[in-house]
């Protein structure tokens, strides 16, 4: 017999099939035990293989501290406003009727290869998406709309590597945001959760108006991009008043501050033509509220602000092409 020889037999201790050598003796079958014809064949032995890749999944899944992202957002309710939401696939729709809309959500995930599309009346619309669930917002694949899109999570927003965002402008927000005044128009005020949540973008952000970034610290790794005149605001803070654009420039007043704020931007920034306001209110004294400026940012007025108690890490002045290593000011 040639002892470079091997078969599989079938090891009731591992639950799968293992190569032996060809001289050593089986335990045999059982009564009432038998072989299906494939599990000797290549087919039967990835069977093998696909059902311990499943059970090894499960185990995974309910091991404490292990998350795997939504592929799109869950719980979705109309509080008000008109709209509607349908899925198809790996797509899921949001037809706006009316110019603005809430809709809360127990969670609002966007998964790679996944897209969230908002169909709204115009480029004024505004659809305020309040997360209600404990998970923060974890977008991963491509948020899409005509209008305006308003994100609102208390334990965080997360714009992943792979996240691509296409829209007409952009706020994403850890802070509170009240639904009827949201719907009455006007100002709005961003108020504190009593969290300290992050918003991250680590993506690529493209908008027509504006992206406004709110949160106890910002910071943006990826790309942000604005048509020729748009406007970009990142600004960490405790709470905030904020008038999105209606015509006019959008405006933003940290109202309270926040511990260990910051504002770091390492990727690139571009508002051709606009404007770029880079701002931090700590609540402390030591140094923990800092605008920290290693990245690219262009456009027609950069302003970076931490206020009286904090530090900005910049290379240079607001200018039409900034591009800024980190010597204080």
């Amino acid at each position: 017999m040639n002892k470079n020889r091997f078969r599989r037999v079938f090891s009731k201790r591992l639950g799968m099939l293992v190569a032996v050598a060809e001289d050593v003796a089986s335990q045999g079958k059982a009564p009432g035990e038998g072989v299906a014809p494939q599990a000797a064949s290549g087919e039967g032995a990835f069977g093998v293989v696909s059902a311990m890749t499943a059970f090894a999944a499960a185990i995974l899944a309910t091991q404490p501290g292990v998350s795997f992202a939504q592929a799109l957002p869950t719980g979705g309710q109309i509080t008000a406003g008109q709209a509607s939401i349908s899925q198809n696939s790996n797509t899921m729709t949001i037809n706006q009727g009316t110019q603005r809309a809430v809709l809360d959500w127990n969670s609002f995930n966007v998964g790679s290869g996944n897209t969230v599309q908002f169909n709204q009346p115009n480029a004024q619309s505004q659809a305020l998406n309040r997360v209600t669930g404990g998970g923060a917002s974890n977008i991963q694949g491509s948020l899409l709309a005509n209008g305006q899109v308003l994100i609102q999570n208390a334990n965080g927003v997360l714009f992943g590597k792979g996240a691509i965002v296409n829209v007409g402008s952009l706020l994403a927000t850890t802070k509170s945001i009240d639904a009827t005044q949201f719907m009455a128009g006007g100002p709005l005020q961003l108020s504190s959760t009593g969290k300290n949540a992050s918003v991250v973008n680590d993506g690529a952000i493209q908008a027509q108006g504006y992206v406004t970034l709110v949160g106890d610290q910002v910071r943006n790794s990826g790309s942000i991009n604005t048509a020729q005149g748009g406007q970009v605001v990142l600004a960490a803070g405790d709470s905030a008043t904020l008038a999105l654009p209606n015509g006019q420039g959008i405006q933003l007043t940290l109202t309270n501050a926040t511990a260990n704020a910051l504002v770091e931007n390492s990727g690139t920034i571009k508002a051709e033509d606009g404007s770029v306001l880079l701002t931090a209110r700590g609540s402390n004294t030591l140094l923990n509220t800092v605008v920290n400026l290693n990245g690219v940012t262009r456009a027609g007025t950069v302003v970076a602000d931490a206020g009286n108690t904090g530090d900005v890490m910049r290379g240079c002045n607001g200018s039409s092409h900034m591009r800024c290593a980190a010597a204080k000011a």
